[in-house]
């Protein structure tokens, strides 16, 4: 097996181990890491080009995970 996915696999499985196999535990980890980190966030933005000669066209594409 490739030693590339061997070594995710065995991240993935401490990461996993350390969550006690909760992915409700470790969600909320990484939406409290977003939180606190929100500058390192990609935000991704939908152009609409009904009117493209102004900068207003680019709206901000969320994804709310909260809700979960």
């Amino acid at each position: 097996m490739d030693e590339i996915i061997t070594d995710v696999r065995k991240i993935r499985d401490q990461i996993v181990k350390e969550f006690d196999n909760n992915l409700h535990s470790l969600c909320e980890e990484i939406r409290q890491c977003e939180k606190q980190h929100k500058s390192r966030l990609v935000n991704l933005t939908i152009k609409d080009n009904s009117n493209s000669s102004e900068m207003n066209d680019y709206k901000t594409a969320k994804l709310d995970l909260s809700k979960q």
